[in-house]
């Protein structure tokens, strides 16, 4: 969960997400064999839309001068009983203000479902491209179990999306490690978020 609260760096959690996600696009489309494809429509008015596919609630947001990207976010797992809620990505309004889309779905069920959640995102971005247009590129992003969705979805469907970023992602594996291993790790993501804000401070 993203909070307002800064990191040991100095740099609230939600500029790290944005730097991370700036960098990893500036790094993957223009490298990317679909860059120069024809870009999406962009004269129409934006988009804000609401509904329930398949049970799950669902949001879509594009701006009206939309440039071909789609970002679809994968929120964390919700307890309880019946449909999940559905909620905007932390990010929205930089993904929007940069000229870009994003779809999020409640899911059909709560608990931690990520096999039935995966086709909830796949056949929201199948309603996004019927409804709204074919993207230029598909970025999945997500948290906690979203990123476990954004993994697993990276891996079942290269063809639907074009990359991903796993916000603290339950992809298991850091508990069997030696301490000393983790504790590398940890040294590392925090000299590379500091590379990463630095990058984006200097643009």
């Amino acid at each position: 969960m993203l909070t307002t609260r800064r990191t040991s760096l100095g740099v609230s959690p939600r500029r790290v997400v944005v730097a991370l996600l700036a960098l990893g696009l500036a790094l993957l489309v223009p490298r990317a064999p679909w860059f120069n494809a024809p870009r999406a429509e962009s004269d129409r008015t934006a988009i804000s839309r609401s509904g329930v596919l398949g049970g799950a609630s669902y949001l879509i947001e594009a701006p009206a001068k939309w440039e071909g990207g789609l970002v679809v976010f994968a929120h964390g797992i919700q307890r309880g009983p019946g449909p999940g809620a559905v909620a905007a990505p932390p990010i929205a309004s930089h993904i929007l203000a940069g000229g870009h889309a994003w779809v999020a779905s409640g899911y059909r069920a709560r608990e931690y479902q990520p096999h039935l959640f995966i086709e909830d995102l796949n056949g929201l971005r199948e309603l996004f491209v019927k409804e709204v247009g074919r993207p230029r590129w598909t970025i999945i992003y997500g948290q906690s179990m979203g990123g476990h969705i954004v993994v697993a979805s990276l891996e079942l469907r290269p063809d639907l999306y074009q990359g991903g970023l796993a916000e603290c992602g339950l992809v298991d594996g850091h508990r069997r490690l030696p301490v000393r291993v983790h504790r590398r790790r940890r040294a590392d993501l925090r000299r590379a978020i500091t590379r990463f804000v630095r990058t984006e401070a200097s643009t």
